[in-house]
């Protein structure tokens, strides 16, 4: 958090930097305005004006008033919110490359939303509680929207990752593919702050996994040896062709038919990923070492 203090009026006040940071309300307000920047509707420097007005709850100046001294205030106000952006070199900058927003976080900024007369829920912190299938099909939505930029790939991520309760329970219902696209029509009309706030969250809880670290039964594995491919090609969607994935394990059986892989806890199945890779890496190291 960064810290603003207001001696005169005995006011501190705490600025998110970065997305992480933020609680339900900043993370939608700002993932809206985020849009419109990386969409071109928005400068940077529009960008940073909106977004400290939101982060401080401040009305904005009357631009029929002449209030230099609050504009030049919330101008230098407005640089706290390049810390939610990488520091840009000196190169980039001459080169007006765009700036690349910080996504590190994996923790959920938004657990839940209000729908059609009822409340949708989304995955819990780190997706742990998602199936292989589902994160495959978001996984898929994700790209599509990348390849394209059109909007039904966005509402059909958030389609995918967010469902009512069932009756009487904490749990969400099934996931069921044939609900997607339902879901997906009424959700044309959420605020594109929630829209683009899971996207944000899937590409930024994408980014993490592709180099994190995990404890199973007290061994630490290393699931960046499973997405090797994609860091050379300096992208930060796995690009290991999950669905491929999907097909080998069905083989094996290890865990049954395509269904009951798909139905399969996704940390379950990268796990198990991780184990096969490593087998196979070792198998080819010890191939190497006694070839003359």
């Amino acid at each position: 958090m960064q810290i603003i203090e207001i001696p005169s009026k005995n006011i501190t006040l705490y600025i998110p930097a970065d997305l992480s940071e933020c609680d339900k309300v900043q993370y939608i307000e700002l993932s809206a305005l985020l849009f419109l920047y990386q969409t071109g509707e928005l400068s940077y420097f529009e960008f940073r004006i909106h977004a400290i007005y939101k982060l401080m709850n401040m009305k904005p100046v009357n631009q029929n008033v002449e209030d230099l001294e609050k504009s030049s205030r919330v101008y230098q106000l407005s640089e706290m919110v390049d810390s939610f952006f990488e520091t840009q070199t000196f190169k980039q900058i001459q080169d007006n490359e765009p700036r690349s927003l910080k996504m590190y976080y994996t923790h959920n900024p938004i657990p839940s939303f209000i729908g059609y007369f009822r409340n949708y829920y989304g995955p819990k912190n780190s997706f742990e509680d998602i199936t292989f299938g589902e994160y495959i099909d978001m996984l898929e939505e994700f790209i599509n929207f990348n390849q394209t930029n059109q909007m039904i790939y966005l509402h059909r991520l958030l389609a995918i990752g967010y469902r009512p309760k069932k009756l009487l329970s904490s749990d969400r219902v099934n996931y069921s593919t044939k609900k997607v696209s339902e879901r997906a029509e009424q959700f044309k009309t959420q605020p594109i702050g929630i829209v683009w706030g899971f996207y944000l969250y899937f590409a930024s809880f994408n980014a993490y996994l592709s180099d994190c670290k995990i404890f199973v039964q007290g061994n630490e594995l290393d699931l960046s040896i499973l997405f090797s491919n994609s860091k050379k090609d300096k992208s930060n969607i796995p690009g290991m062709g999950m669905k491929t994935v999907l097909i080998s394990i069905s083989e094996t059986g290890t865990y049954g038919e395509m269904d009951k892989v798909r139905d399969t806890n996704m940390w379950e199945v990268f796990t198990y990923m991780h184990y096969v890779t490593k087998k196979n890496l070792d198998q080819e190291r010890d191939q190497k070492s006694v070839t003359p």
